[in-house]
């Protein structure tokens, strides 16, 4: 049996750095004990003479073992990671996941914090996956006082 792949786990991603580097921001990140965040970047630009990234896109993932969703939310930022435009943010239940590997690592992840998601089968395997649509989350809007 091939042992599980290893996952880069973050006990809190760094709020306070004044630049954050990719390594320092990429991974799983605990929420509570029923949700996990990971958290990677993917270059879209690259500048042609210094060869670094001048456009990425963050994508974070945030696995809800209560509510068998995720909330994927991406955004662009530019090299200095700043963030570009509007980040979208789509409401994707368990059950649309054709692979299920996302969420059994992000499981492990969320245990391996201190998490207790429940158990991985019962989430797998039974009809408590919601069987709703994948759907584009409207923004918040507040009131204005």
């Amino acid at each position: 049996m091939t042992p599980p792949k290893k996952l880069k786990l973050v006990q809190a991603f760094d709020r306070a750095k004044s630049f954050r580097t990719q390594q320092d921001q990429t991974g799983y990140e605990k929420v509570d004990d029923d949700r996990v965040l990971e958290r990677y970047f993917q270059p879209l630009l690259w500048e042609k003479l210094s060869s670094g990234v001048t456009m990425q896109l963050m994508t974070s993932t945030l696995f809800d073992f209560k509510s068998y969703t995720a909330t994927v939310s991406t955004m662009t930022m530019n090299g200095n990671q700043a963030v570009q435009g509007e980040p979208s943010h789509v409401l994707v239940p368990f059950s649309a996941f054709e692979n299920k590997r996302a969420i059994v690592d992000a499981h492990r992840a969320l245990i391996e914090l201190g998490g207790d998601p429940g158990p991985i089968d019962d989430i797998i395997n039974n009809e408590l996956v919601t069987r709703r649509p994948i759907a584009p989350m409207k923004p918040a809007q507040f009131s204005k006082k």
